[in-house]
């Protein structure tokens, strides 16, 4: 049985935070690059060309899902190997991430009844949390024992 004080724990949870700043730095900042991307693309779809909103949701989550593998896979966790398992990963946890994304904006939409900014809004912010701890403990992660 292992045993853990309060202070213990409280160091451990310090040394974590301090060794990850810089990546959770760099983690926000490729999301809020990416919402952007799908914010003002589903923007765009809507109200130029009068896309349906549904469809235009999941274009325009493509499309920032896209640059945002890209961004995280060589700046935020600087992986070079690999690829395989990473894309295999990666399409599977983009894939949840979208129905995560679908289901929080058709409820929203349809249930709630905010307009279609809004929900898409609602719906990226849901999907923000579950692509962060996917994508830093199963995609990105280091392949080690320790």
């Amino acid at each position: 049985m292992i045993k853990l004080n309060v202070g213990q724990l409280k160091l451990k949870s310090l040394q974590y935070l301090n060794k990850n700043k810089a990546l959770l730095g760099k983690y926000i900042f490729s999301g809020f690059a990416s919402m952007a991307i799908e914010f003002l693309l589903f923007y765009f779809l809507i109200n130029s060309f009068n896309v349906n909103v549904v469809v235009a949701s999941n274009v325009s989550l493509l499309c920032s899902g896209t640059f945002n593998y890209f961004l995280s896979r060589y700046w935020v966790f600087e992986k070079t190997s690999n690829v395989k398992k990473e894309i295999l990963l990666f399409a599977l946890i983009f894939f949840l991430s979208i129905l995560i994304n679908n289901v929080v904006f058709l409820f929203s939409l349809r249930f709630l009844r905010y307009n279609p900014m809004l929900s898409k809004f609602i719906a990226m912010c849901v999907s923000t949390g579950f692509n962060y701890l996917t994508k830093k403990y199963l995609v990105f992660r280091e392949f080690s024992l320790q």
